[in-house]
């Protein structure tokens, strides 16, 4: 498989494009091509020789003491976690308005199924049912974004 090799030489960093079985075999090739280079991160290379390269998995070398640090962050990645951040905010802020929802829908759906009165009964059940939703999803929206911790205090005796 195709493998690059970053190295770091006299204050540079470079990639050594290498052909091996494995990483440590990469490794091995990349350290005898530069004697004298350090290996700062070993990534497979799954692209087409047309297309820009970048890496799926990597795998670092942890004795390798580098001045600096590398990182193959593409715009998709970027996005993709902006995407999941972005979600993860918006789930905690309307927590309350998702379980409204939720328990309400799952109120009207009960009283749809009541033999008498469905439409009066689904919506007494959806407004009972939104409105205990909508406590116990403030209730878990304030234990997510505000501190309750106590401090215990231990006296010597």
């Amino acid at each position: 498989m195709k493998i690059d090799v970053e190295l770091y030489v006299d204050g540079q960093t470079f990639t050594e494009e290498v052909r091996a079985v494995n990483y440590q075999e990469a490794k091995r090739v990349a350290l005898a091509r530069n004697p004298n280079a350090r290996v700062i991160s070993v990534n497979a290379n799954f692209h087409d020789d047309n297309n820009n390269s970048s890496s799926f998995f990597s795998s670092s070398n942890d004795n390798v003491d580098t001045p600096s640090s590398s990182s193959n962050m593409d715009f998709d990645s970027f996005l993709g976690l902006c995407i999941l951040g972005g979600g993860i905010w918006a789930f905690v802020m309307y927590t309350p308005i998702l379980f409204l929802g939720g328990a309400a829908a799952i109120g009207g759906g009960i009283g749809k199924m009541m033999p008498k009165h469905k439409i009066l009964t689904g919506t007494i059940l959806a407004l009972i049912f939104g409105l205990i939703g909508y406590s116990y999803g403030e209730k878990l929206q304030d234990n997510w974004t505000y501190n309750t911790t106590e401090i215990e205090q231990v006296y010597d005796i």
